[in-house]
């Protein structure tokens, strides 16, 4: 689904990456659905869907337990695919945003990351405990699918030891 800008900000594009920086990183827009994004650099390919962690320089990489247990990261999620170095916007809020999931996830089922580093969200325990995400639909998959959410501000509220 394509998001639109609603800030008073010329050339925002969410849906497209670019090869040099347009914005500064860390800056926030306002979107469709209620969205709020975070303009970022991709340290790594990226694909729709994954969770992402955000230094506080602006780089992105998909979420794992390790920079999950840097309390200075933001989480977002990637709307559309980033190559290596790419520069563009991740979600952190908002309607309809698409998220990567595996497992058998209902709305109000508890999330985790998963914890094969794909920058997907499980319903396996054992790995970071999350908030801020409730699942529109359900995903019921052992590989990761696509599915829709409601994010508020994505957050890490416990990290296990067995990991």
């Amino acid at each position: 689904m394509p998001f639109y800008n609603t800030s008073s900000a010329i050339g925002v594009d969410f849906n497209s990456t670019s090869t040099t920086a347009l914005f500064t990183l860390n800056e926030v827009m306002r979107g469709s659905n209620d969205t709020e994004w975070t303009y970022v650099k991709a340290s790594g390919a990226l694909i729709t869907g994954q969770m992402v962690t955000i230094a506080s320089a602006g780089t992105a990489i998909k979420a794992n337990t390790t920079s999950l247990m840097t309390g200075t990261n933001d989480l977002g999620f990637v709307q559309g695919n980033f190559a290596d170095q790419d520069y563009g916007w991740v979600v952190k809020r908002g309607m309809n945003v698409s998220v990567l999931c595996s497992g058998t996830a209902a709305p109000n089922a508890l999330l985790y990351l998963s914890t094969n580093s794909n920058g997907g969200i499980s319903t396996t325990a054992g790995s970071g405990t999350l908030a801020g995400i409730q699942l529109i639909a359900s995903a019921s998959t052992a590989s990761l699918v696509l599915t829709t959410a409601i994010l508020t501000y994505p957050r890490c509220t416990a990290i296990t030891s067995n990991m």
